[in-house]
């Protein structure tokens, strides 16, 4: 899919939210627009997080280093990856030791594990932090009123991030729609979109590193960790457009269409930011499913203020843009299939699609993969 492809059916939603939500909210839809037009602003201070990551990705011999591991050419990637994600206590404690014990590496150790005791550790220990709040807020190893109230301290001590009010909502969507609804329309307004994707990255890649994996393997190891242990389920999204369609749906039966125009016209706005700025392949197919799930009760060939053309055409336009990105799960098998060969083979290309992945965003990476030659296998 080509650069700007997303603009003209975005547009349609931008009208009415602008006046919705004020200032602020056209503001986020004025950047929203740009970046799906391909004319992103250049950022004065770029994200430390990415600068990181590019040199995690560079080998050694490249900075003049000699290298202190041998590649494990025996292994396939997959095999290193399992290892990685199946780490035992004694591994993890050491990792943790030290580093100090600190938040990120608490919280993104929790996730790969599971051991509630970490993410325990962390609040007790970092109360305010928000990536540690995100990750207590989104993991169902916790009890739902405590993850409720502790979404409270995660958009008092996160108030610009989105996804933080997202994620709050969808603790509520169930038992309370209108609070749901309203917290997705305060997400619209935050001007920030943090899913904590690169911290995650940088600490796993970090672990992968104090397991034994050489300079080569572990960014790649770290890579695929991190998508396989995002810190948000993508269906829990998907859930939560469900009750925004419903609650919209009533409030148009009740004649209150201001408000449900409000809700539709703020989840779609919402959907869109989470896919596009996600930066994986599965986050953009939940978000064109989320657009859709939203759309499903609205008159077909409806008139409403915050689309320029029909809800029929608007889904028509999803359905031919998640036809080309499914398309790409095709380089998504290869991918798949270059992890089970020996690593001396597949190191190369898979250490540049990491790369690729983490800067450009999944989806430009596996273009770009579809477009290599796949060894054969031996």
């Amino acid at each position: 899919m080509k650069d700007g492809q997303f603009s003209s059916r975005s547009l349609w939603i931008v009208g009415l939210v602008g006046v919705l939500l004020g200032g602020v909210g056209m503001s986020f839809l004025g950047d929203l627009m740009r970046s799906r037009s391909g004319t992103q602003q250049e950022e004065s201070d770029p994200d430390k997080h990415l600068e990181a990551a590019a040199d995690l990705t560079v080998l050694p011999e490249e900075r003049g280093v000699a290298e202190e591991k041998p590649a494990v050419s025996e292994r396939s990637l997959a095999t290193l990856i399992a290892s990685a994600a199946n780490p035992n206590h004694e591994d993890v404690e050491a990792f943790l030791n030290e580093r100090g014990r600190d938040a990120e590496s608490l919280a993104c150790l929790f996730k790969l594990t599971g051991d509630v005791a970490l993410i325990r550790e962390a609040l007790d220990r970092f109360p305010e932090d928000p990536l540690v709040l995100f990750t207590a807020v989104a993991s169902d190893k916790l009890a739902l009123a405590e993850r409720r109230e502790l979404s409270g301290h995660l958009v008092e001590h996160d108030p610009d991030n989105a996804l933080a009010y997202g994620l709050a909502a969808t603790l509520w969507a169930e038992e309370a729609p209108d609070v749901a609804a309203q917290l997705v329309v305060d997400a619209v307004r935050a001007g920030g979109f943090e899913n904590h994707a690169k911290e995650m990255f940088l600490n796993l890649t970090a672990f992968s590193s104090s397991l034994g994996f050489s300079s080569e393997e572990a960014p790649i190891a770290g890579h695929m960790q991190q998508l396989q242990n995002a810190l948000l389920q993508p269906n829990t999204m998907q859930r939560l457009m469900k009750v925004m369609s419903s609650h919209g749906a009533d409030l148009y039966d009740a004649g209150d269409r201001e408000a449900a125009d409000r809700v539709v016209a703020s989840g779609l706005a919402f959907s869109q930011r989470y896919g596009e700025e996600s930066g994986n392949l599965m986050s953009t197919l939940v978000s064109q499913s989320m657009e859709a799930i939203l759309l499903a009760k609205l008159e077909p060939s409806g008139e409403y203020a915050f689309l320029e053309h029909t809800p029929e055409a608007y889904r028509t336009a999803l359905k031919e843009e998640s036809k080309q990105q499914r398309s790409l799960l095709k380089s998504s098998l290869l991918a798949e299939q270059w992890m089970n060969l020996p690593f001396e083979i597949s190191g190369t290309v898979l250490r540049e699609y990491t790369h690729r992945s983490m800067l450009l965003g999944e989806s430009e990476a596996l273009r770009w993969l579809s477009e290599q030659s796949l060894p054969e296998k031996p």
